[in-house]
């Protein structure tokens, strides 16, 4: 019999992530959307390799947003260079 809570994990979170990750959003912001800790982020994807690939990829697209978003900020008048760094 395994020790400890069972898991809140879905494969459905697969999906779920990589579409937060699309939004720009954090692993913490991942955590909270499905209301469990930073570490059982990483719990799942060590335990879970479709997980690991859809956080995988999650990062990559959230790495993206943030890069769009830098990369428009820098054609205009209204670039915050400290938000940047």
């Amino acid at each position: 019999m395994p020790m400890g809570r069972p898991t809140k994990y879905k494969s459905d979170f697969c999906e779920e992530v990589i579409e937060l990750g699309k939004e720009g959003k954090s692993l913490v912001q991942m955590a909270s959307h499905f209301d469990i800790s930073r570490q059982t982020i990483d719990n799942w994807a060590a335990d879970n390799p479709e997980f690991l690939e859809a956080l995988t990829r999650a990062k990559a697209h959230a790495q993206a947003w943030w890069e769009d978003m830098g990369m428009k900020g820098m054609v205009g008048d209204k670039f915050n260079a400290a938000v940047w760094k």
